[in-house]
């Protein structure tokens, strides 16, 4: 019994292995349709969430940060390395927030 069931599974595989390849190729198309018509409204998830991801996917999608956030996180990042060594008061770190508050403006 088990035999039968097993041969009738083993033909119904032969006859229709092409389908289910080409669904699971639509279905894999589905999603990668999906993610890039979501990419943009939701990178700021796919950011936190999968960093490496967005990383790769904004060079295929042209997108490049902007100088001026840039150089803005760059002092933010000397700013975080400074405070800890230095006190506030110091020359350096009060250069760096008017850095900063110059470049909020």
């Amino acid at each position: 019994m088990v035999e039968g069931k097993l041969e009738i599974w083993l033909e119904n595989w032969e006859k229709n292995w092409w389908h289910k390849l080409v669904a699971i190729i639509a279905l894999v198309n589905f999603a990668l349709v999906l993610f890039n018509a979501t990419y943009v409204p939701f990178r700021d998830f796919y950011f936190r969430e999968i960093p490496p991801l967005v990383h790769l996917y904004d060079r295929v999608k042209g997108i490049e940060p902007h100088p001026d956030t840039q150089h803005y996180l760059e002092t933010v990042e000397q700013l975080a390395i400074s405070v800890p060594q230095k006190p506030l008061d110091s020359t350096e770190v009060q250069k760096l927030f008017l850095s900063l508050r110059l470049q909020s403006a």
